[in-house]
């Protein structure tokens, strides 16, 4: 492992915030991961794997398992209403299975979907990696050895769902942030900003249109879900917002 590997691996594996009244959900604790991290870390990924465009666009993300883990995510029969998994082993994650139907889908919806469930499966391998070797060595070293052996041979997987992936459902906060790392790795923090900024070019705050415009434009750049774009284009306005409220309230004072 590299010195670079080591250290990102050290930022991610790096001290949480333990949740311990919050349901743990397939883990052996709950925790907290800050957004900022998230972002550093979708951001600094994508750097070391060479897949960070060089200007606003779509993020290569049918490239990034086999750069960062050696395999291509597979294509495959799924039981009823997931749309995709991770797999992990004690050893780590092992791969990221995609609903075959979803894969066959060519259609502009369907390519968006498809690209948002890798991205979220890789959030559940950036993110919990850690986590799922955990609760595997737990179960079989102080567990249910039996059904640690059961589970797959050994292994443990993610059961991704249509709600969980393209819903808001804060209760499973682990699948939360799998979808904030998605939002992160297919809507680079820098690139987002330069198409709010030239957007905003012509948009100043006095006189923004509503946001639907700048959502819009947010989810072709980036070929990302329209809630998606949505919440990034409502979120950059309402920084604008207070960065402007900001420097207006200082220049007052200053004069």
């Amino acid at each position: 492992m590299s010195g670079f590997e080591q250290a990102l691996s050290g930022f991610v594996q790096a001290p949480t915030v333990i949740m311990a009244k919050r349901n743990p959900g397939p883990f052996l604790e709950s925790f907290f991961i800050p957004q900022e991290r998230i972002d550093r870390v979708a951001q600094e990924r994508l750097l070391s794997l060479g897949l960070m465009p060089s200007s606003p666009g779509p993020v290569p993300i049918e490239r990034y398992c086999d750069k960062r883990w050696g395999f291509t995510e597979d294509y495959v029969d799924l039981p009823a209403g997931i749309l995709g998994n991770a797999v992990f082993s004690e050893e780590g994650i092992v791969s990221i299975r995609i609903l075959r139907e979803l894969g066959d889908d060519s259609s502009q919806l369907g390519v968006i979907r498809t690209r948002s469930t890798i991205a979220h499966e890789i959030g559940h391998g950036e993110l919990h990696e850690e986590k799922y070797v955990a609760k595997l060595i737990h179960d079989r070293t102080q567990g249910d050895f039996f059904k640690h052996l059961a589970a797959d041979n050994g292994r443990i997987a993610t059961a991704c769902r249509e709600e969980q992936i393209f819903g808001s459902n804060k209760d499973e906060w682990w699948e939360a942030q799998a979808n904030k790392f998605m939002a992160a790795l297919l809507m680079p923090k820098q690139l987002l900003r330069q198409v709010f900024d030239e957007w905003n070019r012509t948009n100043s705050p006095e006189d923004w249109p509503p946001v639907w415009p700048l959502a819009f434009e947010i989810a072709d750049t980036f070929k990302v879900s329209q809630k998606m774009a949505d919440i990034a284009a409502k979120t950059l306005r309402e920084r604008e917002s207070r960065e402007s409220g900001q420097m207006q309230t200082t220049a007052l004072k200053q004069t």
